[in-house]
């Protein structure tokens, strides 16, 4: 949803009970993950979590072609992006073709969708 900020965005998902997973795309700069992190461990969003973080690969310094994409202080690493979701239980994959994999499993674990023969 554009223009809104992952907290919010994920808020809304909690409130939806057609929502049984989120999947949330991430990258390096600001600390919106951080803070749907917080909300997790707050307990105020408790459906299951998978997230792909990208710039894993940029140097300390850099920057994407936006101001969101600045490191702030510390906050807003793929590293510490990654640590602080994993450290809350979400469910955070290392390349973007994993995200299917991921949440197949995550539904399956849940219940919500049956494994298929041969899939």
């Amino acid at each position: 949803m554009v223009g809104l900020p992952h907290p919010e965005v994920v808020k809304l998902f909690e409130q939806d009970p057609d929502t049984k997973v989120v999947v949330m795309f991430g990258e390096i700069g600001t600390s919106q993950e951080e803070q749907v992190a917080d909300l997790i461990e707050a307990g105020a969003f408790t459906k299951p979590l998978i997230a792909y973080i990208g710039g894993k690969a940029a140097r300390s310094g850099t920057r994407f072609s936006h101001a969101g994409a600045i490191i702030e202080g510390g906050r807003g690493t793929h590293e510490g992006k990654v640590a602080r979701l994993r450290e809350v239980g979400a469910h955070v994959v290392d390349s973007f073709a994993d995200i299917p994999k991921v949440t197949k499993q995550v539904l399956l674990e849940m219940g919500v969708v049956t494994p298929q023969a041969g899939g």
